[in-house]
């Protein structure tokens, strides 16, 4: 891809393949039925677009789960912030000397940068 290009497209979905790489690419594509069967520039083609597909595929499922499960996310951690500091939550961890599970108590709520504890 280029830094140069414009970095909104017409379709509005952000920067595009350089349009010279993409006019060879097509050009490639439509000399290929010259080649004879077997061809091994066919092959690395075939190789190529399978590999393209894929990827396009395994991307747009990988955006379709996180549209579906960031607002599910989001409303947990939203109410996981609103209960946290009037619950106690036992976290049960087992002592690699014994395996009776030690519960840990918090005694603040422990997010990310709040300087929470846990106390045994």
């Amino acid at each position: 891809m280029s830094e140069d290009l414009d970095p909104e497209s017409p379709g509005g979905l952000g920067p595009g393949v350089d349009p010279e790489d993409l006019a060879t690419t097509l050009r490639v594509l439509g000399t290929l039925h010259e080649l004879p069967a077997g061809h091994p520039d066919i092959a690395a083609v075939k190789r190529a677009s399978g590999t393209m597909y894929n990827r396009v595929r395994k991307a747009a499922r990988r955006a379709a789960r996180r549209a579906e499960r960031d607002p599910m996310i989001a409303r947990d951690e939203a109410i996981l912030a609103f209960s946290g500091a009037e619950s106690q939550v036992n976290v049960p961890v087992v002592s690699p000397d014994d395996e009776q599970p030690v519960f840990l108590t918090r005694t603040q709520p422990c997010s990310p940068g709040s300087g929470g504890t846990l106390a045994a």
